[in-house]
């Protein structure tokens, strides 16, 4: 159980005064011992001197005592951090530090003495609190998401006598995801991206039609050209007359967004996780669904169907994925792509934009998802998106070999040979109405982003 601890400030006082109250006591005894018998008042002013200096070790220890009180309970003291709920990897933020007074007496506790916060590392980020200032840098080290609840302190009682080590709690807690590169992908650089995945290609633009939403506005008489579903029978029968309906075509479309969470996503990139580059990707994606008015379903599978959010308008639906569900975690089960196409056909609905998140380098599994594909593309407009790391990018690893040695070229052509079996799966699922879009690390979620505003505009097309 963790208590207040005396400091060696106290024993160096307490040390000294005992030291000069000793020596005083002892220079009283010695002066009474020389001096004549007649000057009884000073024995009693010597003896009055030495009762004082005695008393001074006492008086120390009630000091003390009372100096214990100034020190904060467990619970009296909250902090609130002005911190933002994502940022990037490569990103620090500088925020305010703002002590919550929450104790029963009503007074600010650390006002009575000096509280220091230990600096905080947790596995995704870094907490380093200033010392002069009521400030507070976080700096990112991993992806995703992290959750903090209290702080590590250590309390100065008023006359610095005592310490005391407590946890502070914090109101609310600190939840905030670290994202990959936020930089924005060049428009020459996106469209060469979209090149190489065909995207610009008519064939993929007549795959999917937006469905409108239609609202009614108001009824007027019957035209030539007007639809007989939107006859209005009771207008009809009121004014002896044909009328028809008005409506306001509003643009709708409906994202999937179907995420991988097999055993293809597990591994390391740097010290972060792979899966989590995907995830980030995903809420990319739904974000900017959200922002232009859409309706947006997530599906996590591996084997089975693990996690799924359906037709949703609202980002608090998904709060669960951005604090990173253990359901969107790979597993070491294998994906199941045919399950997987099956389980976007059941909650797609209508003709939809289907953007499946996985790794489509890996030559074991292109003819399966090839295969998994082709029936979602006759229906839907559909995208593969993958990471291309800078292990995989030939021309990062051409241009950062200076000097070519056996290892660098075995990456070299593992590369390109990646590179070309993904360049025949890109052309095959082309051909069924599906793309693969690719995208190197620097731009990933910049391009999922235009991306999917690209396929947007392709299905109203």
């Amino acid at each position: 159980m963790n208590r207040p601890r005396l400091t060696s400030r106290f024993f160096v006082f307490f040390a000294v005064l005992s030291l000069l109250s000793t020596l005083s006591v002892a220079a009283v005894s010695a002066f009474l011992a020389s001096s004549a018998e007649g000057e009884r008042l000073a024995q009693i002013g010597t003896w009055g001197w030495a009762l004082i200096i005695s008393v001074l070790p006492l008086s120390m220890l009630i000091w003390t005592w009372r100096d214990r009180r100034t020190l904060p309970r467990d619970g009296d003291l909250e902090i609130e951090i002005d911190a933002p709920q994502q940022l990037s990897i490569h990103e620090e933020h500088e925020s305010q530090l703002n002590w919550l007074d929450v104790s029963q007496s009503g007074r600010l506790a650390s006002e009575n003495g000096r509280i220091e916060l230990f600096d905080h590392r947790d596995s995704h980020l870094e907490l380093l609190f200033s010392i002069s200032e009521p400030t507070v840098k976080l700096r990112p080290r991993q992806l995703g998401y992290a959750k903090i609840d209290a702080i590590e302190a250590r309390a100065h009682s008023r006359w610095d006598l005592w310490t005391y080590d407590f946890k502070v709690p914090l109101r609310p807690p600190l939840g905030l995801r670290v994202h990959p590169s936020t930089e924005t992908c060049p428009e020459e650089t996106f469209v060469e991206l979209a090149r190489r995945a065909g995207l610009l290609r008519l064939g993929a633009r007549r795959q999917a039609h937006s469905r409108a939403a239609e609202t009614y506005v108001s009824s007027r008489e019957w035209q030539v050209g007007d639809q007989r579903r939107h006859l209005d029978v009771r207008k009809s029968a009121r004014f002896q007359k044909p009328m028809t309906k008005e409506f306001e075509a509003l643009h709708e479309h409906h994202l999937v967004v179907a995420l991988d969470s097999g055993r293809g996503l597990m591994g390391m990139s740097g010290e972060s996780r792979v899966c989590e580059r995907y995830i980030s990707a995903a809420l990319a994606a739904i974000e900017s669904a959200l922002r232009a008015g859409d309706r947006v379903t997530f599906v996590s599978h591996a084997g089975q169907n693990r996690f799924t959010v359906g037709r949703e308008r609202s980002l608090r639906a998904f709060d669960s994925l951005f604090r990173g569900t253990e359901h969107v975690n790979p597993t070491e089960e294998e994906c199941d792509y045919q399950k997987l196409a099956a389980e976007i056909e059941r909650v797609a609905g209508a003709r939809s934009i289907v953007l499946v998140l996985t790794d489509a380098h890996r030559p074991s599994v292109q003819a399966v998802l090839a295969q998994a594909l082709q029936r979602l593309a006759h229906r839907h407009l559909v995208a593969l998106a993958t990471l291309e790391p800078d292990e995989l990018d030939v021309d990062h690893l051409a241009l950062s070999i200076e000097q070519i040695d056996s290892a660098s070229l075995g990456n070299l052509v593992f590369a390109l040979e990646l590179n070309e079996q993904l360049d025949l799966f890109r052309r095959r699922l082309l051909t069924q109405g599906g793309i693969v879009f690719t995208a190197p690390e620097k731009y990933w979620l910049s391009a999922v982003q235009k991306l999917y505003a690209t396929l947007r505009v392709s299905a109203r097309a």
